[in-house]
């Protein structure tokens, strides 16, 4: 065979590796401690008792925090939410009676057959003293005194002081 090892070099050489790996493996055996041997030699406190983790007062604080970010944005949607149901309230009667007064041809309050809020903002506010202005275009859906369907934008302002409607003014 020609620039290469005979078999019978190759077979020597395994052997030899073999034998030199199992020698080292005895060596380290013996040189280094075993895993239980370390193991006996540390020692670690375990604690006996466990202190239940209570979060009840972070979730509190949280809370807290939440309800102080969010206290205008919660007292400007209550506003609306009064607003609605003011002029809402009777079957509608306080746009029917401003529509009369403004001579709209409608016969009765059963006769406004839907009302659509198309813009709403809270002009002012002050969440503290439970007081606001919202002011809101609505789009009056109804059935005139010849039975045809009409419709009318009604601009409706509600003043809201001490968490009450304390007035509501309507104009076409």
């Amino acid at each position: 065979m020609k620039g290469g090892k005979k078999p019978m070099d190759k077979w020597l050489i395994g052997v030899v590796l073999v034998l030199t790996l199992i020698n080292t493996v005895l060596l380290i055996g013996e040189s280094y401690p075993s895993a239980d041997e370390i193991a006996k030699k540390v020692k670690v406190d375990v604690p006996t008792t466990v202190v239940a983790y209570n979060d009840s007062a972070v979730r509190s604080k949280l809370a807290e925090i939440e309800a102080t970010v969010n206290k205008d944005a919660n007292w400007k949607a209550k506003a609306v939410e009064l607003a609605n149901a003011e002029w809402s309230e009777k079957d509608y009667k306080a746009i029917y009676t401003f529509l009369v007064s403004q001579n709209v041809s409608i016969d009765d309050r059963k006769d406004i057959t839907s009302i659509s809020v198309k813009e709403e903002k809270v002009v002012s506010w002050d969440a503290d003293d439970k007081s606001a202005t919202v002011e809101q275009t609505l789009k009056v859906y109804y059935e005139n005194s010849d039975g045809d369907k009409k419709k009318v934008l009604v601009d409706v302002t509600t003043t809201i002081a001490d968490g009450e409607v304390k007035e509501q003014e309507f104009s076409l």
